[in-house]
């Protein structure tokens, strides 16, 4: 009993705001978002300016926006209004990353490119931490000191704006942070593993943050994605819980939508919860649970404008398992419908990939593309996500 309220209570107790951080989060972002617009350097030398020359004294917002006049020759009063009532926030899609080796002259040095849009109303700012070497490995653990990126630039991404952006590294990046700051993403710091940069391309380097036109999606004209979050997506599961534990369970839920991920001891039920390997628009979730023998099902339905050929792939994450005793990864059993009947696909860890995987190509009309999932596995626990149709031309 001690260790399911142990577990409950970390579940409840999960990723929880108070109103001070909100507070800092806020002005964070508006002072960031000044850093990026202005420069951070420039920036910071008008916020030392005024500190100086009001030592021991509060001075007024008039004198801070006289100061951005004198400066940078803006205004920033309707803006600071509008940060304050508004209610809208900025997102971002993240496209097309890469990473491979360029060469410079007689050097090699490493690309990292992708894509982001803020296709919302409201400007936004993105905070880009790259390392350049393994420092889980190399921390110190007498320090209470937060560890620092070996690059770190604050970005500007203005509303209903795209920006294809490159950095160029003389040395192999191992792993990208981008921060959202107060945004409709979910989770709002995203991290990008390079597992590493094999492919050498002969082609221009970008170091540089361009203009790019404004994408609203992350699928292609051709392809179908049903997501989690979507209304295609259903789950099912048997419950044994009484009525008075049911409903606290679904005022628990709608309060506390996402939970943390209990690798030691999953739910017995779907739950929904967050990381950057799922697949979605802004919220970037999945639902996972222990595995059983096939009694919970998620279930994808799409909806697809004509018959044809389809490709279907699923989206996969992976959790690191290798501190368990047994270290069973799961495997994953998969119905897909098509006109011919119903095509039964294990596949295991091994041939899995992070992100998408092809399960089959197969003849579909609109009424029997669907896509199952049961919780049947080897693994302690699987994940549902996301499920693409992609039609051949």
């Amino acid at each position: 009993k001690q260790g399911v309220e142990k577990d409950e209570k970390e579940e409840d107790d999960y990723d929880q705001l108070s109103i001070n951080d909100i507070i800092l989060a806020k002005g964070d972002y508006l002072f960031s978002l000044f850093r990026a617009r202005y420069g951070q350097k420039e920036f910071n030398n008008l916020l030392d300016e005024l500190i100086k020359n009001n030592q021991h004294k509060p001075f007024s917002f008039s004198e801070f926006e006289a100061s951005i006049k004198n400066n940078f020759n803006d205004s920033v009063s309707s803006e600071i209004n509008q940060w304050y009532i508004k209610t809208e926030l900025p997102g971002f899609l993240i496209k097309d990353l890469q990473t491979y080796k360029v060469l410079d002259g007689e050097y090699t040095k490493y690309q990292v490119r992708f894509k982001i849009a803020n296709p919302e109303n409201i400007d936004g700012i993105i905070t880009l931490n790259i390392d350049l070497d393994d420092k889980s490995n190399s921390r110190s653990f007498t320090s209470d000191a937060p560890e620092q990126p070996d690059y770190s630039q604050k970005i500007f991404i203005p509303a209903k704006s795209a920006k294809d952006i490159g950095i160029i590294f003389p040395t192999e990046p191992t792993r990208m942070n981008i921060f959202t700051n107060i945004s409709e993403n979910l989770p709002n710091n995203l991290i990008y593993e390079f597992t590493g940069f094999d492919e050498l391309k002969k082609v221009a380097m970008l170091d540089d943050v361009n203009d790019f036109p404004l994408f609203n999606e992350l699928n292609n004209k051709n392809e179908v994605i049903v997501d989690n979050e979507d209304e295609g997506f259903k789950y099912i599961q048997e419950t044994n819980e009484s009525y008075l534990k049911t409903v606290i369970n679904k005022n628990k839920k709608e309060r506390y939508k996402y939970s943390g991920i209990i690798v030691w001891n999953p739910p017995a039920e779907w739950k929904s919860v967050l990381r950057t390997g799922f697949y979605g628009k802004y919220v970037r979730s999945g639902m996972y649970t222990k595995s059983g023998d096939g009694n919970r099902l998620a279930q994808w339905n799409a909806n697809l404008s004509t018959d044809g050929y389809y490709d279907v792939y699923c989206n996969i994450e992976k959790i690191d398992v290798s501190w368990d005793r047994n270290r069973r990864k799961p495997n994953y059993n998969f119905k897909i419908y098509h006109n011919d009947g119903i095509e039964d696909i294990i596949l295991s860890d091994e041939e899995l990939e992070v992100g998408w995987n092809y399960m089959g190509t197969f003849f579909i009309s609109p009424e029997n593309a669907k896509v199952e999932l049961t919780n049947k596995s080897v693994g302690k626990m699987v994940f549902a996500d996301a499920i693409k149709w992609v039609k051949n031309d």
